[in-house]
């Protein structure tokens, strides 16, 4: 099991790494979502993949999870591993971190039924942090990580997104 030390240790490295060549820090990830079987969609990046299904309600059959329960999962879990992460880091002691993630929806914008639009239409977060430092230490903490934080800010802030369409046909 990684130590709080090796953490750090890691951190420090990348850091170091980092602020020598920044050039280093710029990558690009990519991955593949593929549905062929009714809603069932495989996602997959380098070797890793998971399995996500609408539920019945929506057509699915519900083999796995949503994609919105992954996208929920992506900000809330980076939110804490990045809190527990710097805190470790300033050497700040947390005994632990857990993020509630709260987002409103008007589920008919999915179906392009009504006026709202089908992304989230108001998202609160409850970070609880068991510790016995002090409010205003924890929250220069907390400020400091969403400031960071990719999927938190992927959520918080516009950015330039595109879409391109390749048909490929069906051979006889």
């Amino acid at each position: 099991m990684t130590t709080s030390e090796d953490i750090r240790n890691i951190q420090i490295n990348v850091r170091e790494s980092f602020t020598k060549s920044p050039e280093n820090a710029l990558n690009t990830s990519k991955s593949y979502a593929e549905v062929t079987n009714a809603l069932v969609c495989t996602y997959s990046e380098g070797s890793r993949k998971t399995i996500m299904d609408m539920p019945t309600i929506a057509g699915g059959n519900y083999e796995g999870p949503t994609p919105g329960f992954h996208a929920r999962a992506a900000i809330s879990g980076c939110v804490a591993i990045g809190i527990k992460q710097e805190a470790i880091f300033r050497q700040i002691k947390c005994e632990s971190i857990k993020v509630e993630l709260e987002m409103d929806f008007d589920d008919s914008a999915m179906f392009g039924i009504g006026e709202n639009t089908a992304a989230p239409l108001n998202t609160r977060l409850l970070i609880k942090i068991v510790s016995e430092e002090g409010q205003e230490k924890l929250q220069n903490l907390v400020d400091r990580v969403l400031e960071m934080d990719p999927y938190f800010l992927a959520l918080r802030d516009s950015q330039s997104v595109s879409a391109e369409l390749k048909v490929l046909k069906i051979m006889d």
